[in-house]
């Protein structure tokens, strides 16, 4: 018989909006004003001084990070697999962020482009140090972890 997790994710999504100016002038006219959903741990709110991981979900061509927070037939959402990590002690818990970076095309390479916009400065000169500053974050790129497949593999 199929498996599906039927639980809830336990921690607590919540979305960002960053105006990028590293995409600011694309060739195809995408908006600027990006989201990111992140996704916050159990028990982030009643740790106060706790510090957290950071994973950065980069989904393939034609996706979006948001789809990954969906719900899912015989499977699991991202934060679903992330809380049943922590539960089996597979992992700790971390804080992750799924940027929205869909374009007109479908999609991008995560590379800095004058068509589709700068999108590895997004990442890297916007994104990142906005996540630092709204989020209690472990500093540094040791506890920095990047994942995706194909595009957002690439990356």
């Amino acid at each position: 018989m199929p498996v599906h997790n039927f639980r809830r994710p336990q921690g607590r999504l919540i979305e960002i909006e960053i105006e990028s100016t590293a995409l600011a002038g694309n060739l195809l006219g995408d908006p600027t004003r990006r989201v990111v959903a992140v996704y916050l741990p159990p028990g982030y709110d009643a740790d106060a001084p706790r510090r957290y991981p950071l994973f950065v979900d980069l989904v393939g061509f034609t996706g979006s990070g948001l789809a990954h927070l969906n719900w899912r037939a015989f499977g699991e959402s991202v934060p679903q697999r992330l809380d049943r990590l922590v539960a089996e002690g597979r992992m700790g818990p971390v804080v992750a962020a799924f940027p929205d970076c869909f374009t007109s095309l479908g999609g991008n390479q995560y590379i800095d482009s004058a068509a589709l916009g700068r999108w590895e400065g997004f990442l890297i000169d916007e994104m990142l140090p906005r996540l630092d500053a709204d989020f209690r974050l472990l500093p540094g790129r040791e506890h920095r972890a990047v994942f995706g497949k194909s595009s957002g593999g690439y990356w």
